[in-house]
């Protein structure tokens, strides 16, 4: 009987624990002439303990860079309205870039309870051109 007990709570355990768990989601980003906005979507983390880094690249180089740590918001209301479409993601910018350029973005997460799924995530864009087509 305490053998049951102790399978009950065991199972308990791992849903929290579960449940605390960080699965990324979608990668959106957004280019000026020299900056890069950066939204990375996610779910789970009900204990709201995960943390994001972002790095990028120009393409065709070998080395990352880290970005400025993105602020990671999980309101689903803000001043009483509805932010549930904003809400659970980690946003932040790529500043000082080189327009008419490409770059490679990677947002990596990382969870004390664990990732699902993969926990980084690459995404490419480029910066606007000064030159606009003819």
């Amino acid at each position: 009987m305490m053998v049951l007990a102790g399978l009950g709570c065991l199972a308990l355990s791992a849903s929290a624990f579960a449940a605390n768990q960080t699965t990324p989601g979608a990668v959106t980003l957004s280019s000026t002439f020299e900056c890069i906005s950066v939204r990375a979507a996610f779910s789970g983390d009900d204990n709201a303990n995960n943390s994001a880094g972002i790095q990028f690249r120009r393409a065709g180089t070998t080395t990352w860079l880290n970005a400025y740590t993105p602020a990671i918001d999980r309101r689903t209301s803000v001043n009483g309205n509805d932010n549930s479409a904003n809400a659970f993601q980690a946003r932040g910018s790529i500043v000082g870039l080189t327009p008419n350029a490409s770059y490679e973005i990677q947002v990596t997460w990382t969870d004390a309870d664990g990732i699902t799924g993969s926990a980084a995530s690459t995404a490419s864009v480029s910066t606007l051109s000064y030159n606009p087509p003819a």
